[in-house]
């Protein structure tokens, strides 16, 4: 079951260190550079 979050609900990366995680985990599934910057701002 997917769920689907008002824009106001998404959590925002804001620290240094929780952007860093993130990029790592895409890293470690294979995303990019490019495929990187898309993910982590799509809105």
């Amino acid at each position: 079951m997917e769920r689907y979050f008002e824009d106001y609900q998404k959590r925002r990366l804001t620290e240094r260190v929780d952007i860093m995680t993130a990029i790592d985990i895409l890293k470690s599934q294979g995303y990019d550079h490019d495929e990187l910057i898309a993910e982590l701002t799509k809105v």
